[in-house]
């Protein structure tokens, strides 16, 4: 009985503890179930919102993308075209932002690339016009005066060479003309390449003085020289010489019969000439274009003195091509040509 008793109790004692361990485990997952629940009820409506958000977003910016790309192809179609004002608004600073900026780049090269085409067909019809303009004026007289030798059976001795000697002078003109033109398009094109030697600048300038001496001295005039000596540069010395026999020859054709004055002495690092004349001044407002081909500053005084009409422009290449510049000034009764080059 006794044995009975705390089996019976021992038992009780066992049933007792399973469901006490059986209440203590429901509590648990009661618990553990509300913890959760009430997780994922917080949890839920934001996960929802962001997935909403998202994509929202994503239809937004795919959208937007999608009307740039669209606006940068109508862009591209109308340069295309040959719309070369367009510009393609640049709204961002990704991909897309990058593409159109090359877009505007290469549209501005487009640009740049049409105007030179332009202005390069303008320049050579003025060319064309110009050179056609300067070769029927001395053809026109050398046709003129030998027909008339050959229509005037009965003209003199005397009156023949007057005509025979005014077509060969109008000969020699056409003849530094075409020469000029010729060289000038060597110049401009770059086809002449430089014989580099030292050269004693002051030399050169003594020499050229002296060859030019029955010039001055006809014109009643003289070349005085202001000179540093000695001024030694890197050049073609043939070339350099044919720039300021041109300066030379200018002076003495417009110089009014005043002498002229040439400079020559260092500053800066460079060799600095000036060749003066003194007489009429060049009016402001043509100062720029003294450079230009054909150019006379006064047509008909270079037409009487056989002026083509590009000895400064090809000086001003020869001197570009030595690295250094020419410019003029031309006020109070002097007209200067400035020469700087390298030394």
């Amino acid at each position: 009985m006794m044995l009975s008793a705390i089996i019976s109790i021992a038992a009780s004692v066992v049933f007792v503890v399973i469901i006490l361990l059986v209440r203590r485990v429901w509590d648990w997952l009661d618990s553990a179930v509300r913890v959760i629940y009430n997780t994922m009820g917080a949890v839920l409506p934001t996960v929802l919102l962001i997935i909403l958000l998202t994509i929202v977003l994503f239809f937004y910016f795919c959208t937007g993308a999608i009307r740039y790309i669209n606006e940068i192809s109508r862009s591209v179609n109308r340069i295309a075209k040959g719309d070369l004002a367009i510009t393609v608004p640049i709204k961002s600073h990704d991909e897309f932002g990058e593409l159109a900026q090359n877009i505007n780049d290469m549209t501005e090269q487009l640009r740049r690339s049409a105007i030179q085409q332009r202005e390069a067909e303008q320049t050579k019809s003025e060319l064309i016009t110009s050179v056609a303009h300067d070769l029927r004026t001395p053809l026109t007289s050398i046709i003129g005066y030998l027909q008339l030798i050959n229509d005037e059976p009965g003209l003199s001795q005397e009156t023949i060479r007057r005509y025979v000697s005014i077509a060969y002078n109008k000969s020699r003109s056409l003849e530094r003309l075409i020469e000029d033109l010729f060289d000038y398009t060597r110049f401009g094109n770059s086809e002449i390449g430089i014989r580099h030697n030292i050269i004693d600048m002051c030399g050169l300038l003594t020499q050229l003085a002296d060859e030019c001496y029955p010039l001055f001295q006809n014109a009643g005039m003289k070349c005085v020289l202001h000179l540093d000596d000695p001024i030694l540069i890197s050049g073609d010395g043939d070339l350099l010489a044919r720039v300021f026999d041109n300066l030379f020859n200018n002076a003495i054709k417009y110089g009014e019969g005043k002498d002229c004055d040439v400079y020559a002495q260092k500053q800066n690092g460079k060799a600095v000439f000036r060749v003066v004349s003194h007489g009429k001044e060049i009016p402001k407002d043509k100062l720029d274009r003294i450079f230009d081909r054909f150019y006379r500053v006064e047509q008909s005084r270079s037409s009487k003195y056989g002026g083509t009409g590009l000895g400064l422009p090809i000086a001003r290449s020869i001197i570009h091509l030595h690295g250094g510049s020419i410019n003029v000034t031309s006020e109070n009764g002097e007209t200067a040509f400035i020469v700087e080059l390298p030394c």
